[in-house]
Parts: structure tokens; sequence; C-alpha cells
């Protein structure tokens, strides 16, 4: 049977979404067009675990026919995919793996019409609260076809009767943004590396101490990085290298994963010369810019992804090993706007408004979720993030991350201590 289905996003705000900017899109009820019509419009931007997302169904009927129902289905999903070369020779061959993962799925019926719809314009709202629990939204395509998204959507639907008539379909993305649920404090790294030419000469040791002024950012910020450096070595490391590493992990629903490595930002400075202490006063201090679109950090059953600061002393002399110190951070989308959204109807707009409705969208199920995260969880291959689990957060109204108390600080300053010796 033949469909017929637009989506419709909401236009780009700087460095608010954990989507791409190229993936939003506007729309406006005077786009309705001379025919019969259904969209859909919810009344913000982007929205937080615990919100109300109020939705407003449009339906521009200009020839009367004949409809089972108007029905808005909600649903939250996650999905990935890529490919693989597998075998050799006359075996070689593709291997596609995919994961798809339901939140949530619900239709609800919004109005049944007694089986026809007379011409006119009719508003029907609706509103439901965005369970906590979920993962925020995300959207990534890299190398190997990998695709990744956590995506939510509200679909409205007008069942046209007929087999050969196409139904009405719209659907609207609803963006949804994870905060920072713990105090935002300063964060430090620690390493110490036998530095070896030509994979075994010993060339003495070099000692790194990171400090960042932050251990979660938004997109367009700027990190300030401290590093002190001992190279009690006799290689010259010519650059430092600041990065912003991005780990992505996608499960199939075979249990195949993919890992994915990214830099998504770099900076490079003048390194450190042998036998060269850069201490206290005389550390170096480095910056780095972060990318204005920038997916947050995300945490669902198939789709994980956590980032690092790396700091990184690097010889160009030959098979020098080079001093890396790794930082985990956490990316996290600016708060949406409390603005509601307000588009001009088209001339002669009129529409018979219905009674809300108000929909119960019931929580994620356990097996549709992760393992509860543990900050305590360092085993080799796992996502360091500083993103906890999906517990009701303790503040799920605020618009700012909790401010830092003096017991975090000196808890922080305790364990830089510790790391410096």
């Amino acid at each position: 049977r033949g469909k017929h289905l637009t989506t419709t996003h909401y236009p780009p705000t700087p460095h608010t979404y954990t989507h791409p900017p190229h993936t939003q899109h506007t729309h406006n009820p005077s786009n309705m067009g001379s025919g019969n019509s259904v969209h859909v419009q919810t009344d913000r931007q982007a929205y937080l675990p615990g919100d109300v997302v109020n939705v407003n169904i449009y339906l521009h009927c200009v020839s009367a026919f004949q409809c089972n129902g108007l029905v808005v289905k909600l649903v939250g999903e996650e999905r990935t995919s890529w490919k693989e070369r597998s075998g050799s020779g006359k075996n070689r061959h593709t291997v596609h793996h995919k994961g798809h993962n339901l939140f949530f799925e619900m239709d609800v019926m919004v109005h049944s019409f007694n089986g026809n719809v007379a011409p006119g314009d009719f508003t029907f709202p609706l509103q439901f609260r965005m369970p906590y629990g979920l993962p925020g939204s995300f959207e990534s395509e890299g190398r190997d076809h990998a695709r990744a998204s956590i995506t939510y959507t509200a679909q409205a639907e007008c069942r046209v009767a007929g087999i050969l008539t196409p139904n009405l379909r719209n659907a609207q993305a609803i963006l949804l943004n994870m905060p920072h649920q713990r105090a935002v404090l300063p964060t430090s790294a620690f390493q110490t590396t036998d530095v070896t030419c030509c994979l075994c000469c010993e060339r003495g040791q070099a000692v790194m101490s990171v400090h960042l002024d932050k251990d979660a950012y938004q997109p367009s910020e700027n990190v300030q990085v401290i590093c002190d450096v001992e190279n009690n070595s006799t290689e010259d490391f010519n650059t430092v290298r600041v990065i912003l590493q991005r780990t992505l992990i996608l499960t199939s629903n075979g249990r195949r994963q993919k890992r994915c490595v990214d830099t998504v930002s770099e900076t490079t400075y003048p390194g450190v010369g042998p036998n060269t202490v850069r201490k206290g006063a005389n550390a170096l201090r480095l910056n780095l810019q972060l990318a204005p679109a920038l997916a947050a950090s995300t945490r669902g059953k198939l789709v994980q992804c956590a980032y690092a600061v790396i700091v990184q002393l690097h010889s160009d002399a030959c098979f020098v090993r080079d001093v890396r110190c790794v930082v985990p951070v956490t990316i996290y989308g600016l708060f949406p706007s409390t603005q509601v959204w307000y588009n001009q109807p088209p001339p002669g707009w009129s529409p018979q408004v219905f009674p809300m409705q108000t929909v119960n969208v019931p929580p994620p199920s356990v097996d549709t979720m992760p393992p509860a995260y543990s900050d305590n969880d360092t085993s080799a291959g796992a996502i360091v993030s500083t993103q906890p689990g999906f517990s009701e957060p303790p503040y799920p109204y605020a618009s700012a991350p909790p401010a830092a108390s003096a017991k975090d600080y000196a808890a922080a300053a305790s364990e830089k201590d510790a790391l410096l010796g």
C-alpha cells in the first residue's frame, strides 16, 4: 500500500543539539499546501528528561475523504549498522551488521472522525512527559558505512480508507539533551613513560601530569590545560599535541561490536627538549577549541559515545615512543531554551481545536537499557565517561549543572595531590 511520509525538524540553534546541524529543517503550518495534509509540531526546540512535550497535530482538509482515524505514534529507538569484509580470495564477501532497540513505541488514537473527514481545519493538542532514563539524541555516520542513531519522533498518520489511496503522514523529531548530572570539577591525570628508540633502546623516562579546568564541556568551549612535564630522557619531543578523541562503540543485535576512534579536535604546540623540566610557573599552558557541531556523550544499549582529552609528546625521530596522557571528559549539549515556538498560521486558518489529550509514556524497561554505569569501571575496553547511569536525576528541571561545593573541590585537590605524589 502506498504511503506518503514527510519528516520535519526544527531549525538549528548554534551548539544546542546533539544532532549535526545539517539534519535540522524548519516547518511552518503556512506551507501546508492546497491539498489534504497533516502536520506535527512540538512546542520547543529540544527537551530534557522529565520535560513535558506539547504537540499540536494540524489537519488541513480541502476535500472530504473517508478516514479510519487519526493516530499519533510515539517512538524512541536506537539503530546501528556497518559493513565488514570477511574471508579471502574467492570466499571474500561483505557482512552487514545491524542493531535495533526500542525504548518505547506506542500508538495513540487521537480522533476517529466516525469514518469521514469533512472539509475544514483541525488542531489536536497532545502532551506527554519524556521519561527519565533515556539516552540523549545522537546521530553519526563514519567509515565502513558505520551508522549510529538514537532518535525520538512523534508521527501523525491519517489512515485514509481505500487500498490504493495513500495515508497522510508527517513526523517531527524530538531532540533530547542530557544534562550533566554532577558538579563540574577540575580533573587530572598522571603518566610515566619509559622512552625508547628503535623499539628497544632505552633513552630514559618522561613524566607528565595533565590538569584540565573542568571534566565536562559543551560544544564550542575552550579546554584549558596545564601540563607539568619532566623529560628525563635524551630524546627531543618536537611537538605537543592536544587532542579531543571520540570513542564510539556500535553493537548489533547479534552482539557483534564495532569500535570507532576518531580525532575530532586537535591543536599543536612547540615541544619539550631533552632533559628539560616544565613545572609549576613554567608548566605548559595549552588550549583546545572544541567544534560547534559536536555530538554529546551518550550511552544507550547499542550506541555508546565517550570522549577524552589526550596530551601527547611527539618526537620526529624514527621509532621513538610518544608520551600520552589520557583524561576522560563528558561532552553535553546546551540546555534548551524554554521559549515556545510560534509559527505564523496560513491565511484563513481558523481551526476547530479539540481538547488536550495527555499520554503516559512508560519508562524504558531494563532489557532495553545498558547496565548501570559504574564510576569504578576502568576495565580494558570499557568506555570511561563521567556521565552516570540512567537513574532519575537529582535535579530534573535544572537549567545548569549543580555548583561544586567546597567538599567537592577539596576532594579534587586531594586527588590531584595524590596523582602528583
